[in-house]
């Protein structure tokens, strides 16, 4: 890229924008000595005699006064505080529509319109500037629409939302940089220029393609000069890297007048795309490298290369980093193009790794030096590549590495196949360390010390020390050595401690066999959680794989001391307390724990696992989905009650605690689903057709979740009915038998769900009933056990499972509800299952989520009214005395 240019410096783009200015009849504003075109490096002529608001190159202060605007060409203006060209500040115009301002105080008339005064105002640190802009109508050469030269950070922008770069903060991109042989780097690839920072449009784009090789920078120190004019020879190397074209033989621009004016390093991206026939000189004979590309330019180039060549195929995470777990995503600008790919596997720690196949989830890869089968990706259908070490009994014990390197390119049909790009990546699973952890929270006087712990398949878990007493939250996976997560929390525990388990799955379970053969006391849910149940523990040697299984030492036992707990026990650690809450759905004995005090909220898997290259969804399925959003809404009710918030969420999997705003999202998430059924759903990253319901785009925002849902999308072929042409699109498969219809989800046709979700009583008690969270699930198939779930399986002493009790029943229509002696009225909130479905109270038309006071004299009847209009259900709320 060009080094030097017009439009180097902000101080000659202000310049160059003077002078177009003046180019169009500014006499009676702008003196007679603005500075050549000829003299690029020279200083300004005008020094500014004092604090306002001028036009680049005049003297004239502005501030207060009135001036014609009678062009639709820029003008820049300046804003002087303290003798100094200020930079920072905010511009308005009083009328965006007629003319409008940017950021850095161009302005230009939007509008023909005449007769009109527009105030165009500076402010910045209570200090503010005003110049009134009196539009003129327009007339004659002067009425003209001139395309201005594009600022280098416009023309990111541009090039960004064409080929729908994701930045790397958007995502946990917790990986490390290495080289093309898999080395780590000491130092850390360059992610930013100096001047680009902030909030500004142009920061993200550019940081991104700087991530991804486009754009390259020696150090941070290097600037970027964003506001600067992006020169054609500047904008023809960039589009080159972006679009990852290789040089063309043969000199084609060397017989322009300007062709010596081009920047060495700049010649063969311009030989490249004249050459080609996407660019086109000024003229026939000028190129004019040095002049600023215009908008329309920029793209009608992008334009002609998309009608031609399928654009490169790009990956997130971006290549040349190291994970533990890397699920790459192509993607591509060409809509309806197929990318194709293959692996090899290289820089293998061990030799007997070598021709192991390597799947954690979707399409692995062969560690060879051979590549493997080409995949086709159709973005939005097919299965994503998986590159993982978890899977422990296929590797040897000690520390585990390869770099897989990854080809790709796309087609179309009628147009030329992308180029090919290369991506690399290294997965390591670190030695089979003793769990690592970190401090999130220093302890205080009314605060918990808190730890988080690691295993090697990425889970967390959390220890958890009050002033007299801790919780281990959750167990991890073994490591399979003679260190357990007992042992590491014994190593840092000041306090006696018991263990509760987040929910019965294998990478959360490991260490309880450890606690519970210990002497520690154990909790897990009441009614379907371990008691009674046996397990295994399992010392593994050093030497084990899965082609030499060596066991040390296997104990087994049955955990019948195990303590349950339902929803609402304390745990008082001295200085904070936590209570238990439930929200099966992930596991069946899922159990949370919340200090309300502190607004801490210790969820396992239930609330999310969005780090996307571990997950992009977890699944809730073994509870009806209007289930869960019931249980969940009358959660968020604990979680408020008495004022009390949730302001720190920590889960399974995440390597970051989420805000409370959190959950009112997972919530959203399911409630998109509920109401809009099959076209609330999209397809699922892990492959295969599987379905989710998303809520917030994860390239965007780690405030994002998706739920795994029963279902499955598939690639349907039409024809089209006027011109014939065979066509396919991606739709839900409500037809198939042999996976379940969306349908399945819920407890009844979303069309007929006339429920209620949730009641919110503020001055009264409801009797709650038990809540079967299995119903309707007969015949269900885990997904994570395999086991067949049965809703009237009942434990060895007589209880039923899958119980809830005192809990509002969508499916159970009377109730009383507890009102205090004397009181008259009751104040509650209803809220319906499906936001489309209608309401009535007392005979009277009523909004979901809205408070409502009634009589309590009399029961409070309340009617839903499903999204088909016909199907109707009533619930009656009898008011007992307290």
């Amino acid at each position: 890229m060009s080094k030097k240019s017009s439009g180097i410096s902000r101080r000659d783009f202000v310049k160059g924008l003077a002078l177009g200015a003046a180019g169009l009849s500014l006499a009676t504003i702008l003196p007679g000595n603005i500075i050549s075109a000829a003299e690029p490096e020279t200083e300004p002529a005008t020094s500014y005699s004092g604090d306002g608001l001028y036009i680049a190159g005049t003297d004239q202060n502005m501030d207060g006064q009135s001036y014609s605007l009678e062009f639709v060409q820029p003008v820049q203006m300046v804003a002087i505080i303290d003798g100094k060209e200020a930079t920072d500040g905010t511009w308005r115009t009083s009328n965006k529509h007629l003319v409008a301002v940017t950021p850095n105080g161009v302005v230009q008339m939007k509008d023909g319109v005449g007769g009109y005064d527009v105030v165009v105002s500076y402010e910045f640190n209570g200090t503010k500037f005003s110049t009134t802009f009196h539009t003129i109508q327009m007339a004659g050469p002067h009425a003209i629409e001139a395309d201005s030269p594009m600022l280098r950070g416009d023309f990111m922008i541009r090039l960004a939302k064409y080929f729908g770069w994701p930045h790397y903060n958007a995502v946990m991109d917790d990986g490390t940089d290495i080289d093309d042989e898999g080395n780590i780097l000491e130092t850390e690839r360059v992610r930013n220029f100096y001047d680009v920072t902030g909030r500004n449009d142009y920061v993200k784009p550019i940081e991104s393609a700087l991530d991804m090789g486009i754009l390259h920078a020696e150090s941070p120190e290097d600037c970027f000069y964003p506001l600067s004019e992006m020169t054609r020879e500047d904008a023809a190397v960039i589009l080159v890297s972006a679009f990852k074209m290789a040089p063309i033989e043969g000199d084609f621009i060397a017989g322009f007048e300007d062709a010596g004016d081009i920047d060495p390093d700049c010649y063969q991206a311009l030989n490249t795309l004249v050459g080609r026939g996407f660019m086109r000189g000024r003229s026939n004979d000028t190129l004019n490298p040095k002049d600023g590309i215009t908008d329309s330019e920029a793209r009608i180039i992008i334009e002609n290369i998309d009608k031609r060549i399928v654009g490169p195929v790009w990956s997130m995470p971006v290549s040349n980093r190291k994970f533990v777990r890397v699920r790459p995503e192509w993607f591509t600008p060409t809509e309806g193009a197929t990318v194709h790919w293959r692996t090899r596997g290289f820089n293998i720690s061990h030799e007997q790794m070598i021709g192991l196949f390597i799947q954690d989830r979707g399409v692995g890869v062969t560690l060879s030096d051979e590549w493997g089968p080409w995949y086709d990706y159709v973005p939005g259908y097919s299965t994503d590549p998986m590159f993982g070490l978890n899977n422990n009994y296929d590797l040897p014990y000690d520390k585990v590495s390869f770099c897989v390197e990854v080809e790709c390119y796309a087609t179309k049909p009628g147009m030329e196949d992308s180029p090919v790009t290369r991506f690399i990546w290294k997965v390591e699973r670190p030695a089979w360390h003793d769990f690592a952890f970190d401090k999130l929270h220093e302890g205080g006087e009314n605060f918990p010390t808190v730890y988080r712990f690691f295993d090697n398949f990425q889970a967390a878990a959390y220890y958890i020390e009050g002033s007299e007493s801790g919780i281990l939250y959750d167990g991890l996976m073994p490591t399979h050595t003679t260190t357990t997560l007992y042992d590491r929390v014994k190593e840092i525990a000041t306090k006696p401690f018991i263990f509760v388990l987040g929910h019965n799955h294998p990478d959360h379970n490991g260490t309880m066999p450890d606690c519970y053969l210990n002497g520690v006391e154990c909790y897990t849910a009441e009614r379907c959680g371990n008691k009674g149940a046996g397990f295994k523990k399992e010392t593994y040697n050093k030497e084990y794989t899965s082609a030499n299984v060596v066991i040390d030492e296997t104990v087994e036992g049955t955990y019948d001391d195990v303590k349950t707990v339902g929803e609402g026990h304390v745990f008082d650690l001295g200085n904070c307390k936590f209570e238990t809450v439930r929200l099966p759905g992930h596991e069946d004995a899922m159990l949370m724990l919340y200090d309300r005090e502190n607004g801490l909220l210790f969820a396992s898997d239930i609330y999310a696992v969005n780090r996307y290259w571990v997950a992009d969804q977890f699944g809730a399925t073994g509870v009806k989905q209007d289930l869960v959003l019931s249980l969940h809404q009358q959660l968020m009710d604990i979680y408020t009650r008495d004022g009390a918030a949730v302001r720190e969420l920590y889960t399974g999997h995440n390597r970051i605690g989420m805000g409370g705003d959190y959950l009112t999202i997972w919530e959203n998430c399911l409630q998109k689903f509920i109401d809009n059924g099959s076209d609330g759903v999209e397809d699922d990253r892990r492959g295969d057709g599987a379905i989710v319901a998303r809520d917030g785009n994860m390239y965007e925002t780690m405030n994002w979740t998706a739920f795994s849902e029963s279902g499955k999308m598939i690639l349907a072929e039409y024809r089209g009915t006027y011109d014939g042409k065979t066509f396919t699109r991606i739709e839900v498969d409500n037809r198939g038998t042999e996976n379940p219809l969306v349908d399945a989800n819920f407890t009844r046709p979303l069309a007929e769900m006339a429920t209620l979700s949730n009641i919110r009583f503020r001055d009264a008690e409801l009797v709650g009933h038990d809540f079967n969270f299995k119903k309707g699930m007969e015949g269900t198939v885990n997904f994570m056990t395999g086991e067949v779930m049965d809703p009237m399986a009942v434990n060895a002493d007589g209880e039923l499972k899958y119980i809830i009790p005192n809990k509002f029943v969508p499916y159970e229509y009377e109730y009383e509800v507890k009102v205090p002696a004397g009181q008259t009225s009751v104040t509650f909130t209803p809220v319906s299952t499906s936001t489309r479905a209608s309401l009535t109270v007392n005979g009277q038309p009523h909004a979901t989520r809205c408070p409502i006071t009634v009589d309590a004299a009399a029961p409070a009847v309340i009617e839903v009214t499903a999204p088909d209009g016909k199907t109707k259900e009533t619930y009656t709320f009898t008011f007992i005395e307290a």
